[in-house]
């Protein structure tokens, strides 16, 4: 059969001020891709990249003829998910089409609103696709149904459990030619590979999407590990294909999970020899880690710490001890391994001084990156119970806009904070200067002081204060 992947990544770029020209290559749709090729179908991609433009789109579907049309999407691709939902249920009603990707993953529910869509696939979708194409190929509409992690739209299930490959090592490649990953900006522009090492998480973090997936999944189905040879065979088969790569990036939510996974990789890379990146919770990092980091030819390093206060992170599933993210960053840094931190704020019931307590941590950490967001309350996360009654009937394309939240829930000048939060930790990042503690213990005591810095947007108006 032909399957046809649709993946709108455009709303993200456009929001988030990104300059990227052909996109990204994500793991998901290069995998399934992979897999249907491997069981003897053909695949084919519209990436829509920059502004979506519905008539393109219905023009590359009719000259591609599928019969299948699956979309991959973010919660952030509601705008573009709609349009295409529209697109399909006027102009291709005699077209199977399923919904895939996180998105539906973590609210099932979205289904029996796109009437666009026949089906939806909840969590891994390889064995689940090949199931529906077998299915249709004997037009048994019933056996799809059946499925475990499908649903048909109208369909209630009580009990969604996900079927998946638990070995890593049985599935192909990612293919990455269907998204012409030369032209991609990972190669292009930044001559990186992007790569996985697993799937899942062990971590239960409130406001993530990982607290809705483990529920779909049978024990120790979720969070699945590759070896290190295949990963490393991966890497070697695309350094052979695209020679201009020059770093790994490791984007799986946890690069390893013990010691003896990341020894057995250590060995197995030393025939890479390539600088790499990689995502750790800031417990896992200990001396024989970080040994083992360096060893490798780990780059840098990028950690949540997400608040600056020990009560707010205890509250979301972060570590809650200040001096645990002390000591991993000291580790990382005295061996000579680049740190990235990740911040959040406008979590519910978070004060000025929380947030400045976020500002001052890193401060002192001097991370060599530094992201803000702010929350974004997806749909049945632990948290989204918490906050469901206090947002803002809308949506927005990326986690670094504004608060859903409505403002009489927040801090007061939040809003101020938003705009100039991100500016204020680059600041910080450029200059590396722990004596961010006057200007902090400064913020905190005379709020009027703050907004008047805080609505500046000059580095002059920080320069005077060291």
């Amino acid at each position: 059969m032909r399957i046809q992947f649709i993946y709108p990544e455009s709303g993200y770029n456009k929001y988030n001020n990104l300059t990227l020209i052909n996109g990204r290559y994500y793991h998901g749709i290069g995998q399934l891709s992979a897999f249907l090729k491997q069981n003897g179908h053909d695949t084919g991609l519209i990436h829509i990249v920059n502004e979506i433009d519905i008539e393109k789109v219905e023009s590359d579907i009719r000259k591609y003829d599928p019969d299948i049309i699956c979309l991959s999407s973010t919660t952030h691709m509601l705008s573009e998910i709609i349009l295409i939902n529209d697109l399909l249920e006027k102009e291709f009603s005699d077209k199977t089409t399923i919904i895939g990707g996180i998105a539906i993953s973590i609210e099932p529910e979205l289904i029996d609103r796109l009437k666009g869509f026949d089906y939806a696939v909840i969590g891994d979708g390889e064995i689940a696709l090949i199931e529906i194409i077998e299915n249709l190929k004997r037009s048994s509409d019933k056996k799809i149904s059946d499925i475990s992690n499908v649903i048909k739209r109208g369909q209630k299930k009580e009990r969604i459990n996900v079927r998946c490959h638990k070995e890593f090592d049985e599935l192909p490649f990612g293919d990455r030619d269907i998204f012409d990953f030369e032209n991609t900006d990972d190669y292009k522009l930044f001559k990186r590979l992007p790569m996985m090492t697993s799937r899942g998480c062990r971590f239960s973090c409130s406001f993530c999407s990982n607290s809705v997936l483990r529920k779909y999944y049978f024990k120790d189905t979720y969070l699945r590990f590759r070896s290190p040879k295949d990963v490393c065979d991966e890497i070697a088969y695309c350094i052979q294909k695209y020679p201009e790569i020059r770093s790994i990036q490791f984007q799986s939510d946890l690069f390893f999970d013990n010691k003896e996974w990341l020894d057995d990789f250590v060995k197995e890379y030393k025939r890479i020899a390539l600088p790499y990146h990689c995502l750790m919770r800031v417990e896992q990092v200990d001396k024989d880690v970080v040994k083992l980091l360096k060893e490798s030819g780990c780059e840098q390093v990028l950690m949540g710490i997400e608040s600056g206060s020990e009560s707010t992170r205890k509250s979301i599933g972060k570590t809650p001890k200040t001096k645990i993210i002390f000591k991993a960053f000291e580790l990382l840094k005295r061996n000579g391994i680049k740190t990235g931190s990740f911040n959040m704020m406008g979590f519910l019931k978070e004060t000025t001084e929380d947030i400045f307590k976020g500002i001052y941590l890193n401060a002192i950490l001097k991370p060599d990156l530094i992201q803000v967001s702010i929350y974004y309350p997806y749909k049945n996360t632990l948290l989204y119970d918490q906050v469901k009654d206090m947002l803002y009937n809308k949506h927005y394309h990326t986690y670094f806009e504004r608060s859903l939240m409505k403002e009489k829930y927040l801090v007061k000048n939040f809003y101020y904070f938003y705009k100039n939060y991100e500016y204020l930790m680059r600041f910080i990042n450029e200059k590396k200067d722990s004596r961010l503690f006057w200007l902090w213990e400064l913020l905190i005591k005379n709020s009027l002081v703050s907004e008047k810095i805080l609505r500046r947007n000059k580095p002059e108006t920080f320069r005077i204060l060291f």
